[in-house]
């Protein structure tokens, strides 16, 4: 009791002092442990003895991902997270980061961390040395705006990339090569005599994505012993999609979603990032982005990803990534219809929606594209209504009266879009399902099955 009594009294001390906060902002020793840093022979700074925000880029459900205050967390929550820290107060940042880890998150992180929102401005690369841990200063993220003001004369350009099959990153000064390993830096301390050390000059570094950390941080390392100012880093290509905030859909939450079945479902793209949304079979529940949320909820997620891709910077931008929807083929077509609309808000405009299908026992997508702007007046559309009543066949029907119900509806309904495409292969036809507000998620599906057979993939969709 005495013991309890006094950690209390402990902890609340180092609350009224601030020090808990402190140390909240530290990482975990296994995170710690679980990142190898890159070692150097270079001298390098001490750590900052004061208060600082530690992140660490861990690799969690196949993702790259910030590990800041207690939680691994996608770009925009780790924008965010940082946002509300540099509110309270500007400590330094210290990354750990692991040798082997492309440079592509770490200029993630880094576009991040100088986010107008956010502004941590002193950032700082963990390595290891012979005197223990050691930190060196990261170059600043390019700035279009700030480089359109200098002088294109006082920027000089090093870079780091790698030839296919080659596992060493070569080096390369003003586009003239200087090699691989300790060669190359030899090389460089030698060019360092042509340096322009104006307070003017910036040093551009242009990192291969691909290029291992370690090797970059080594280039930063010497030239920062160099007395090299002013760098700064800039990718060779756009940041990569999987930097975007990506929501995955854990194997936990697939379990009791059986999929709708479909004849036209194209390749899963399992390479390509998506925005995940599993739709739950509770009232007005999905799972998106880590967490359940209402609909309501799930909108304020969307919002917040279109305005992370509407950023100035082109390096800062993020892809326009599609949403994957995940529903039972027996839940209810609102709700997942409630997805479409969300993503088609003015606010919002994310550019299309995949729905998750079976085809012959494997996972497979209907893309839907979502128009940007309303449909011209004189559309060619081609319209399908279903209507159904609870634990009974859906009725399928079109313009010329009704098609048929349960599965012979759905048969002639495919045969007779078919039909009319046969007739008019070269028109511009638009599908168009109205469909009942509770009606089996399934039942539409197989609607757009059919007129994805005939070739007609622009479709839009109502509710009755």
């Amino acid at each position: 009791m005495v013991r309890v009594l006094l950690t209390m009294l402990t902890l609340s001390a180092l609350a009224a002092t601030g020090v808990a906060a402190d140390l909240a902002l530290r990482l975990p020793v296994s995170v710690r442990r679980s990142v190898t840093l890159p070692r150097l022979g270079e001298s390098c700074s001490r750590a900052p003895a004061g208060p600082v925000i530690e992140v660490a880029l861990v690799k969690r459900d196949g993702m790259i991902r910030a590990y800041v205050n207690g939680a691994a967390r996608n770009w925009a929550g780790t924008r965010e997270h940082l946002a509300r820290l540099a509110r309270a107060k500007r400590l330094p940042v210290v990354a750990y980061v692991d040798r082997k880890t492309p440079f592509a998150p770490l200029e993630w992180l880094l576009a991040a961390c100088a986010h107008r929102d956010v502004r941590l401005t002193d950032v700082r690369l963990a390595v290891r040395s012979r005197a223990g841990l050691r930190v060196t200063r990261a170059p600043r993220p390019h700035d279009p705006d700030a480089a359109s003001e200098e002088d294109p004369r006082s920027v000089e350009r090093l870079g780091l990339y790698r030839r296919e099959g080659e596992r060493t990153a070569r080096l390369v000064y003003e586009r003239e090569e200087l090699g691989t390993g300790d060669t190359a830096y030899a090389a460089l301390r030698r060019e360092a005599g042509r340096f322009d050390w104006s307070p003017r000059a910036t040093h551009e570094l242009k990192i291969a994505p691909d290029v291992p950390h370690g090797e970059a941080v080594r280039l930063v390392a010497v030239l920062r012993s160099l007395k090299v100012g002013n760098l700064r880093f800039m990718l060779m290509q756009p940041p990569p999609a999987w930097a975007a905030p990506v929501w995955k859909i854990p194997a936990s939450r697939r379990t009791g979603i059986t999929l709708p079945a479909a004849r036209t479902g194209e390749a899963y793209p399992t390479a390509a990032p998506l925005l995940e949304i599993a739709v739950l079979n509770r009232l007005n529940s999905y799972y998106a982005d880590g967490s359940e949320r209402t609909l309501e909820r799930l909108e304020q997620n969307l919002v917040a990803h279109s305005h992370d891709r509407r950023d100035r910077s082109n390096e800062l931008r993020l892809s326009r990534l599609p949403v994957l929807v995940l529903a039972d083929a027996q839940q209810n077509w609102w709700y997942v219809q409630a997805i479409l609309k969300a993503c088609a808000e003015p606010h919002v405009r994310i550019p299309g929606v995949h729905l998750a299908v079976l085809e012959n026992g494997v996972t497979k997508i209907i893309p839907i594209r979502l128009p940007a702007r309303p449909d011209p007046e004189d559309t060619a559309f081609l319209r399908v209504r279903l209507d159904g009543a609870k634990g009974k066949p859906t009725t399928v029907a079109m313009k010329s009266g009704v098609v048929g119900t349960g599965d012979e509806g759905f048969r002639r309904l495919a045969a007779t879009i078919a039909s009319i495409r046969k007739r008019y292969p070269k028109a511009a036809i638009v599908g168009r399902v109205d469909s009942a507000r509770f009606l089996p998620y399934g039942d539409v599906v197989r609607a757009v099955d059919a007129f994805r057979a005939a070739g007609i993939k622009e479709l839009r969709f109502l509710q009755h």
